[in-house]
């Protein structure tokens, strides 16, 4: 611990009215060690902070428990201490500020909602992403919260495919990096139905690599979101990749719901430059049934440059080989 960060400890430990009580979370893995002597210095220079070890079973991480729902798996210095002593503050004055329409959300979950923030002490974008989620965990205690520095554990990390921080990633598979959206993120956690999600959610979780999940609830749902065409038509090229990864994964799961989305495509073609056509035909030949080839021979009988109409062939092609006559 560096002279800075003393200084702000004791400045922080001259507010405490009360004694604070923590947790250290050991267990036999090295780092356990690295994290108590955080915490022995902790409590040295602010002297109501006071910590009760317990050793935690085979196949748990050392950690520091602010909380019941909150604990930080890590050495919370560098960047990460300011927001650390300021999430002791909010479990010990039991209020933190939220947005009225947040808190509303916040206060109705009732299943137990697993949040895992990956921060590094040198990350200048961490700070402001613990400082958004901590309140959640002050609000209601079904929201638990870890935070886990990326490079002391980089096993999680590896685990978690963490590729940069910070990396927020919930229970249910969804992840986002980089700046936190709580409307998204409440959004994500407090709709049962995908239908309902924004068109810039859904474009979130398929920029962050999270088209298998937007499949899944696809699949799910029974049919193709209502946002999900104008995402297939974007301007950014990265966003109709994902979408096309998720109609692709639909293709391969369920045929029949695939279907349900050449229409859609079709009556979008012919107002979107070659590039997107170019995707669109793919898309068609892919998810299509033998009732689909008029549409790509029109591509083909058309005004349509070789490599557009070369697409529609392809297509042509890939539904015969699936759906032969007679079949």
């Amino acid at each position: 611990m560096n002279p800075h960060e003393e200084q702000k400890i004791i400045q922080w430990g001259k507010g405490i009215s009360s004694d604070v009580h923590l947790t250290l979370n050991t267990t036999e893995d090295e780092r356990s060690e690295e994290i108590r002597l955080f915490c022995r210095e902790l409590s040295a220079f602010a002297s109501k902070v006071k910590f009760e070890e317990r050793n935690e079973k085979e196949g748990e991480k050392p950690s520091i428990q602010i909380s019941d729902n909150l604990r930080y798996c890590g050495v919370p210095a560098g960047s990460e201490l300011g927001p650390f002593l300021e999430a002791i503050e909010y479990t010990v004055e039991e209020f933190a500020f939220l947005p009225t329409i947040i808190r509303e959300k916040v206060q109705a979950i009732e299943t137990p909602v697993l949040l895992r923030l990956y921060v590094t002490q040198m990350c200048p974008n961490c700070p402001a992403s613990v400082r958004t989620l901590v309140p959640l965990t002050v609000v209601n205690k079904a929201v638990q919260l870890e935070i886990i520095d990326a490079v002391l554990f980089t096993e999680l990390a590896k685990a978690d495919d963490v590729q940069g921080v910070p990396t927020l990633i919930l229970d249910s598979g969804f992840c986002w990096t980089g700046a936190i959206s709580l409307v998204e993120i409440m959004e994500v956690i407090t709709n049962s139905d995908p239908s309902c999600f924004s068109t810039s959610t859904i474009e979130r979780m398929l920029l962050e690599g999270n088209a298998s999940a937007v499949a899944e609830m696809i699949i799910e749902n029974g049919e193709f979101l209502p946002v999900f065409v104008d995402l297939l038509v974007d301007d950014k090229f990265t966003t109709r990749l994902g979408a096309m990864t998720a109609v692709e994964e639909v293709t391969k799961r369920d045929i029949d719901l695939a279907y349900g989305i050449i229409q859609p495509l079709w009556d979008r073609f012919h107002n979107v430059i070659e590039p997107m056509q170019i995707d669109l035909l793919y898309l068609i030949g892919e998810a299509g049934t033998r009732e689909t080839i008029p549409i790509l021979q029109t591509v083909i009988d058309g005004h349509y440059r070789d490599h557009v109409k070369e697409i529609a062939l392809e297509g042509i092609e890939s539904i015969e080989i699936r759906n032969p006559v007679g079949s």
